[in-house]
């Protein structure tokens, strides 16, 4: 599986490249990013980055220069090009939903409409407006932009996209309200989600089993998993070093704060009352540093063999349905089940979305609409979840085709999403976010105490109140 795998993912940059290069996005003469730059781009390996240019070098699209990089010669042209149009779009990489899905949907929509190609531009997720501002300066104007609901909070000018509430009218009531008002701006809908999830608790069935830890039910409190946690925490090879661990906790700001939601944390306050943290925080320091039933976890797509959950050595970790998919993807030794997530009293959760938005000046307006109104219909929607994995944005469709024992686990049984909250409603102010990111960095790393973190935490608060 993990040959295949890469194998897809090297044809799949080669066929982005393609693109970017076919459509002027990259033009002839100038030299494409660095094998490192590619692979941390796209989040691959550097022997697939070698394998997709050797791809292009064949085909006659680039060549190698020593000790000065990949230099593009020419883009292939069309055979008829006045007859076929072409429909752009950009999207921030790398993506779980873009990578995995985006194939099937592009040939699935040009079976429906012919005299098209696609042409799929990736751009760093960390650099994507400003990729995208580039493109247009360029002359590449994309007809389609796919965003996160973060990177939807980051666009500069709105009046730069359209308005597509008209894409939505057949299928707009069947959406969870809360999905579409994610991509609203002023009351007016700029993007529309085309996937989404919320943050859960998955468990390897097969280390609770080995260890003879009864399997997680709706009836698990917070005592039943802290417990779980310490069984499972164990010295597999008897060298006197534990090698397997309990539960992940990630640092990452669209993971831990599950935690705090679920004991009360109101984030919209929190910069005024970081003391709100504090059961949160020793919850978190108990697991990692005191009882050390847990262990820092970052997953990372290209280094995803190195993972300890699909490595069985985590038995729970949190995740969402766009990664699960990945995981699936890539081939994984077991089948993860969800878990109930029981950190505290009250029943929240994050959610995370993808969606679609759609330049003012591009050539093609009406094929882009075509295509958003292809990928949120029931049908396309259906396979999206069948076929990889990926909620649909219709709740008709995961009623339909998911257990009522797993809506119920990931909080979207609930048509409201009523406890799911999107991170740029807690977190709306980046540089209050990147601030308490860095307040936290010493106590991840086990060297503050809860206190001292949150006496930091309110510090940095009011060097803020003085600027």
């Amino acid at each position: 599986m993990r040959k295949n795998i890469n194998q897809y993912l090297y044809m799949q940059l080669a066929d982005t490249l393609r693109g970017q290069i076919q459509t002027g996005a990259i033009r002839t003469g100038q030299f494409l990013p660095s094998e490192n730059e590619l692979s941390r781009q796209y989040g691959m390996s550097r022997i697939s980055v070698r394998k997709a240019l050797e791809l292009l070098v064949h085909e006659g699209l680039v060549i190698r220069k020593m000790g000065q990089g990949t230099l593009v010669t020419a883009p292939v042209m069309e055979s008829s090009p006045a007859k076929v149009r072409t429909l752009r779009i950009a999207s921030a990489s790398p993506s779980h939903f873009t990578n995995h899905c985006f194939p099937w949907l592009i040939q699935e929509f040009e079976k429906e409409v012919p005299d098209i190609r696609i042409a799929l531009l990736n751009f760093s997720s960390s650099q994507m407006w400003e990729s995208v501002h580039d493109s247009k300066l360029a002359g590449v104007v994309p007809e389609i932009v796919v965003v996160s609901d973060r990177l939807f909070m980051d666009v500069d000018d709105f009046g730069d996209y359209e308005d597509l509430s008209p894409s939505v009218r057949i299928t707009g009531n069947f959406f969870y309200p809360k999905l579409l008002n994610a991509f609203r701006h002023n009351q007016v809908l700029k993007g529309v989600p085309v996937t989404f999830s919320p943050v859960f608790m998955v468990y390897n069935p097969v280390l609770f089993e080995r260890a003879g830890v009864p399997l997680p039910d709706s009836s698990w409190t917070i005592e039943d998993m802290l417990a779980a946690a310490k069984e499972l925490t164990l010295d597999t090879n008897g060298d006197g070093i534990i090698d397997q661990y309990g539960i992940g906790i990630s640092s990452s700001h669209t993971r831990w704060p599950v935690i705090a939601l679920q004991n009360t944390v109101d984030f919209e306050s929190l910069a005024e009352e970081p003391e709100q943290l504090r059961a949160s925080l020793e919850m978190i320091h108990r697991m990692l540093y005191l009882d050390r039933t847990a262990v820092l976890h970052t997953f990372n797509m290209n280094q995803w063999g190195q993972d300890p959950f699909l490595n069985e050595k985590v038995a729970m970790v949190f995740t969402t349905a766009l990664e699960l998919a990945y995981w699936r993807q890539c081939g994984m030794p077991f089948e993860p089940q969800v878990a109930p997530m029981k950190f505290g009293p009250r029943k929240s959760t994050l959610l995370v979305a993808n969606g679609l938005m759609m330049p003012t000046d591009c050539d093609e307006p009406e094929l882009a609409q075509a295509f958003i109104e292809f990928i949120i219909r029931p049908d396309i929607q259906e396979q999206l979840l069948k076929r990889f994995g990926f909620l649909s944005v219709l709740k008709p469709i995961n009623d339909q085709l998911l257990d009522r024992s797993f809506l119920e686990a990931a909080n979207v049984a609930d048509s409201q999403l009523t406890d799911s909250h999107f991170g740029m409603t807690i977190f709306p102010d980046n540089e209050w976010l990147d601030e308490l990111s860095r307040a936290l960095s010493l106590f991840w790393n086990g060297l503050n105490s809860v206190s001292q973190t949150i006496d930091k935490i309110q510090s940095t608060q009011k060097a803020r109140s003085r600027v």
